[in-house]
């Protein structure tokens, strides 16, 4: 019977012989005490994850009680109490995975029969004396909770365990492996060892069919069938000479005083060996020595993995004649810090026997070197024998750190690489080719094309200061995947002046396959093959300075790239073109930066009329181009001289930034006859950007235009508009529409539009915006020439913006109120009266954090008090150089009596988020904010006042009122106050009040001559202030208190907080 997530105990059945229960539920959380199962053999049980232990299926020793026949048991997750554990007479097999065991020593006695006992992860109590009476025992195996806890084995106790055939102890423990020897049937070891363990004299480890011995820092491998992993051990390796003979896989750790393994540590040739891996052993030179063998040896014959790290001594892998079936099974070979290595394989070296046999280095799959300071050579080859040595099998080779290499791969070795699919090479500063000629006669008859490397996949170079070519006269057609980096003296990356045809394969073209490019660094570099390249999909140029095209064939207008999708090119000082903008129909991402010489990034010929192609039909466009990023290219005229619009109707972002002598972003062709071409197929879209998102021009002195023949509904999905410093810019929309001009005024409806920065752009005309999720707005010294604005802007049905110099902003109208905007900075619009002309006074701006207003002369106010009393997220202000401006809010007697929002008893008014307020040079404003009976600025941290000759009060009381009893109001969070230059500031504190400021840090106070408002400390260096009281009430003076007459009035001030002896008197 075998059940999976058993939720309740299964009916007693006394037939079952086998049950296999998995995944108990926690729902039978407590066994039966006992069950009857009289003739049940096996019992597999298996309870629940769990993370805590103390939550593991518990069962009693009881319920085993009438399991008299059970022969095998496995508990996995369970917790098991031993105590009252019955007689099971025939139980042979006890295996406990991950689990509890209570109470084991002392029932050991009950399970006299028991043949194999495995341990798994399984805590005990202890290991004890008892594990003697298991005089059948055959199979031990102990691996305790964690390897790093510590196993204690009583002493003497394994030595009597005689009937063990094979014991494993994974985690460290305290084994006298003298006791070893007692054990006359052991075929199989697993030992976790600390080199103290090892006696110095009189041991060896007995043969063994299966062994895993391994030092502390190693972890147990289950699956290894014969594995020697020594560490730390300077002295004899005397005691493992039963086990070289037959060692599948070898590491030294750490391990001295041997100079090579063949015959130092088996004469034999380590023959089994299939792994080898060398660490830090400092005294070995060779794998193996020869010298006096003359090669009849065979050694390392079935070696299929080596690996060898930090070998300070290592010279090479053989010392003399190679020996018989030498590295013939090797695949894969790692290599690192070796500093004396110089040759790897010296395939010259070999015996006459070797000759005839199966090439060396076949099976070579993986080869990886890294940091070989003195490495010059990989393979030292003659070409006489080319035969004996072949590379068919190698597929990947890795490269990093080898300064002395100079070349890579012999021509003879390289033709034999049928396979290879990857190669990379980086940080070899002597390297110049990685095909090269070595030597004189390496060099192949009649200087022929190389046709080698079939299926090469990916090239990556890096960091090679020397490499001028990859390869001479070598053809590599399937590359897929290109990247070099920081080669400074690379010219080109195949030296090939010609093509070359041979007999069998007719003419080439070369990297039909590649999808991927990237170059960076690469200074000398002038271009980069010849020919199409039908299948790249990813260019990426960086730095380049001396590459003027991308191929050098001389009719650049065959440079065909039908798949190509995204393009990346910066800092090539000589580039003037990539390539014919034809033949890009997968073209998606542009991305250029930093090309000075660019004028065109697609070159487009004319025919001798002057027009782009014969056939209008043949003009460029590019279906598919989603991302149009281009900056810091100061000669360029056009991303293409010859563009349809309507071949753009993917684009969703176009980025131009500091392009000096861009004239126009997209020329658009016209035909013989002075008509825009028109795409029939297209339709009505041939005026729309149906995808475009965002729009961000900046920092293009000569551009005047950007699209032209627009239609009023032609971005449905525009999001941003970033347009910065393009003096000459006169037009952004144009349409050809009647019913998208009003009053010549370009009317624009997007819907989706968010952000909206127009700056520095004087000669703009003016357009009408229809966009009712705006959320930032800036606009800056825009159309300042009064002669191209019209100042007569339309009344529309509906909300919009006017983005031009113009007496309104925002005109409101059809119940939009414009809710959605966050931020709103107008700089230098100095016709602008009006932000929002609000009709019906329903503007609410429950959103606006940010509002900055500088240099608008003629604006006299900014909210009204409907807005003003929106404003509950309003956390910056800044208002500078507006001269005209009076009030920050419109007083209640100044609000249009027709407005149906214009009652005056409204609630006092209140700015809860306002954290900063800086108001400069402002010089007809009396005063910034109304003041109620509750606080107006609660979490105001900075209010910098300066410059503002008429400002009378910068609190305005809303209501006049009677002479009462003081009041006093906290500014919590106010920690920098600055008023200077204000020569008509009478009132900061109205009178009647008294501010308190527990977290001024700076308050400075300069050239306010008629200040009737004192400022004071207390004994907690709070600041406070109070203004004096002049008026009389029923003929009585007002008599001042203490605190008033000795407070500060009408000097300037300069506080900090803990800054020495303080400007201000402690008033108690």
């Amino acid at each position: 019977m075998v059940k999976d997530t058993l939720k309740e105990w299964p009916h007693m059945d006394e037939s079952y012989t086998a049950i296999a229960l998995w995944n108990c539920s926690s729902i039978i959380n407590i066994f039966p005490d006992k069950v009857e199962f009289s003739k049940l053999k096996t019992l597999f049980l298996e309870g629940e994850r769990k993370r805590n232990r103390d939550d593991f299926l518990v069962v009693l020793g009881t319920f085993f009680e009438e399991m008299k026949a059970l022969q095998v048991l496995l508990l996995k997750r369970v917790s098991f109490s031993l105590k009252g554990f019955p007689s099971l007479p025939n139980l042979k097999t006890l295996r406990c995975y991950d689990c509890m065991l209570k109470n084991f020593s002392s029932s050991l006695t009950n399970m006299r029969s028991l043949e194999i006992l495995a341990l798994i992860a399984t805590e005990i109590d202890e290991i004890s004396e008892e594990l003697v009476k298991l005089s059948a025992l055959k199979y031990l195996r102990l691996s305790g909770v964690g390897v790093e806890r510590e196993m204690n084995i009583p002493p003497n106790l394994v030595s009597r365990l005689t009937s063990l055939q094979e014991l494993h102890v994974i985690p460290k423990n305290n084994l006298n492996l003298l006791e070893l020897k007692s054990l006359s049937r052991l075929t199989a070891l697993s030992l976790r060892l600390s080199a103290n363990q090892i006696p110095l004299e009189d041991f060896m480890f007995p043969k063994l069919q299966r062994y895993d011995i391994v030092g502390e820092y190693y972890s147990s491998d289950q699956e290894a069938f014969r594995r020697l992993a020594i560490q730390d051990f300077s002295s004899s390796l005397s005691a493992f000479n039963n086990l070289f003979c037959n060692v599948e896989a070898l590491s030294l750790r750490n391990v001295g005083g041997q100079k090579n393994i063949v015959p130092s540590m088996d004469e034999m040739g380590v023959n089994e060996l299939t792994s080898l891996q060398l660490k830090s052993c400092n005294d070995m030179e060779f794998l193996i020595d020869t010298k006096k063998d003359q090669g009849s040896t065979v050694a390392f014959s079935n070696l299929v993995e080596l690996i060898i790290e930090s070998m300070a001594s290592l010279k090479g892998l053989c010392y003399g004649v190679s020996p018989t079936r030498f590295l013939q099974n090797l695949k894969e070979v790692i290599i690192k810090d070796c500093e004396e290595l110089q040759v790897i394989f010296q395939i010259d070296k070999l015996s006459e026997k070797m000759k005839c046999q199966t090439p060396l280095l076949s099976n070579l799959t993986i080869l990886r070197l890294h940091s070989l300071p003195k490495l010059k050579r990989i393979w030292e080859v003659k070409p006489s024998h080319r035969a004996i040595a072949s590379l068919q099998s190698l597929k990947v080779v890795s490269i990093e750190s080898c300064d002395n290499l100079k070349t890579i791969f012999s021509p003879c070795l390289a033709l034999s690489m049928l396979h290879l699919q990857q190669l990379y090479i980086s940080y070899c500063d002597r390297l110049e080719q990685v095909i090269g000629f070595g030597q004189e006669d390496e060099i192949i008859e009649n200087d022929c094309l190389l046709y080698c490397w079939p299926k090469l996949r990916v090239l990556r170079i890096k960091d090679c200061e020397s490499l001028k070519y990859i390869s001479t006269n070598t053809l590599i057609q399937s590359l897929e995947s290109v990247f070099i980096v920081k080669c400074h003296q690379l010219i080109q990356i195949y030296n090939m002046e010609q093509n070359i045809v041979l007999p069998e394969r007719g003419s080439q073209e070369y990297l039909t396959n590649l999808t991927s490019l990237e170059l960076r660094s690469l200074p000398k570099l002038k271009y980069m093959w010849n020919g199409p390249l039908v299948h790249l999909q990813y260019l990426v140029i960086w730095n380049c300075n001396s590459l003027e095209h991308l191929s050098n064939i001389k009719d650049q207008s065959s440079l065909f790239l039908p798949k190509l999708k995204d393009v990346r090119i910066s800092g090539c000082e000589n580039l003037k073109y990539l390539c014919s903008s034809q033949g890009l129909p997968c073209l998606e991402a542009i991305d250029i930066k930093d090309c000075p010489r660019l004028i065109q990034i697609f070159n487009m010929e004319k025919n001798k009329d002057g027009f782009g192609l014969q056939n209008d039909s043949s003009l460029c466009c590019w279906p598919k181009l989603r991302i149009l990023r281009i900056e810091f290219c100061r000669n360029l005229k056009y991303v293409c001289a010859n563009t349809w619009t309507q071949g753009l109707q993917s684009l969703e972002s176009v980025y131009i930034r500091h392009c000096s002598q861009l004239i126009q972003v997209f020329n658009m062709e016209q035909n013989k006859h002075g008509q825009d071409i028109v795409l029939p197929e297209l339709g009505s879209q041939n005026h729309c950007w149906t995808k475009l998102k965002t729009l961000r021009i900046e920092d293009c002195q000569l551009l005047k235009y950007l699209f032209a023949n627009t239609l009023s509904q032609g971005f449905p999905l525009l999001e941003s508009i970033y347009l910065k410093n393009c003096p000459q810019l006169l037009q952004v929309f144009s349409s050809t529409e009647e019913r998208d001009v009003i009053d010549d005024h370009i009317l624009l409806n997007v819907p989706f539009l968010k952000n909206l920065e127009v700056s520095n752009c004087p000669q703009i005309s003016c357009f009408i915006l229809q966009a009712q999720l705006i959320e930032d707005l800036v606009l800056s010294n825009v159309g300042n020439s009064r002669q191209l604005c019209n100042t007569d802007v339309p009344v529309l049905n509906e909300g919009c913006i006017v983005v031009g110099n113009q007496e309104e902003v925002f005109q409101v109208q059809g119940g939009y109120s414009f809710s959605t905007i966050k931020l709103l900075e107008l700089r230098n619009l100095f016709e602008v009266r009006v932000i929002w002309n609000d009709f019906a006074q329903i503007v609410t701006l429950e959103n606006l954090t940010t509002l900055t207003l500088s240099g608008c002369n003629k604006l006299r106010y900014i909210f009204s008090p409907m807005m003003a009393r929106s404003l509950s997220h309003l956390v910056d202000l800044f208002i500078e150089w507006c001269e005209e401006i009076e009030r920050l809010i419109l007083a209640k007697d100044q609000v249009s009596s027709s407005s149906s929002n214009g009652d005056t008893s409204l609630q006092p008014m209140s700015f809860p988020n306002l954290k900063r307020i800086i108001v400069i040079n402002c010089k007809n404003l009396n005063s910034l904010f109304p003041f109620g009976f509750v606080p107006v600025l609660l979490k105001l941290e900075t209010l910098i006042v300066t410059r503002n000759s008429k400002l009378e009060q910068v609190f305005e009381l809303e209501e006049k009122v009677e002479v009462v009893a003081e009041e006093e109001m906290k500014f919590d969070k106010l920690e920098w106050l600055s008023l200077e230059k204000l020569p008509g500031l009478i009132h900061f504190c109205p009178k009647g009040y008294h501010f308190v400021f527990p977290a001024m840090i700076e308050l400075e106070v300069r050239d306010c001559p008629k200040l009737a408002t004192g400022f004071f400390i207390d004994s907690q260096e709070f600041v406070h202030c109070k203004t004096k009281a002049t008026q009389l009430v029923e003929q009585v003076a007002v008599e001042e208190p203490t605190t008033v007459r000795n407070a500060i009035f009408n000097e300037n001030i300069d506080w900090s907080r803990g800054g020495g002896e303080s400007q201000l008197p402690h008033i108690t």
